[in-house]
This record gives structure tokens, sequence and C-alpha cells, in this order.
């Protein structure tokens, strides 16, 4: 599986998770305190599992853009952070 995590502050939160319908029907969105050029601010960690399949990956590099350029664009932020991993995951 592939764990897409996306760092951003934490407004517009009914917005991002209206974005996020849009491409996925699961993922988690963990309230977190961040800092961002020294200053502390009310963040949201948001995740996304999927499946590592080659159509899949397409979809996603799609998918997750489209989302962060929303959120960018929603909550006036120059950049939102976003990390990939491959994980090995269950549902048990």
């Amino acid at each position: 599986m592939i764990k897409y995590t996306l760092y951003t502050e934490n407004k517009n939160i009914e917005s991002i998770k209206g974005f996020i319908n849009l491409y996925y029907k699961g993922y988690t969105i963990i309230n977190a305190c961040g800092y961002w050029q020294g200053i502390k601010e009310k963040s949201l960690k948001i995740e996304i599992l999927t499946e590592k399949s080659k159509r899949q990956l397409i979809y996603n590099k799609i998918a997750v853009n489209a989302i962060i350029e929303s959120i960018k664009k929603i909550n006036n932020q120059s950049s939102v952070l976003l990390t990939t991993e491959s994980i090995k995951a269950d549902f048990l």
C-alpha cells in the first residue's frame, strides 16, 4: 500500500473534507500542533491509504495534487507538505 500524508493549517476543515471526499471514500484527519517558519499553528495531518497498482498510482498523482491545490487556495497557503510512503497494511 501507499500512504500519502498531507500537513496543512487547521482551518476550513469542512471544505478540505469536501475536496478529499471527491476523490477518496476513506482517510484519516488528525488534529496536530505544528510550526511553520518558527510560528506555532493548529495543524491537520491527513492520511490517505491506497493500493499500489500502476493504475491507482496514476489516479493518486492526479487526485492528491488536486486536493493540495484546493487546500492551498482556500487556506491561502504557498505550500502543503506531502510525504509518500510505501507501507505494509492489512485490514483484520
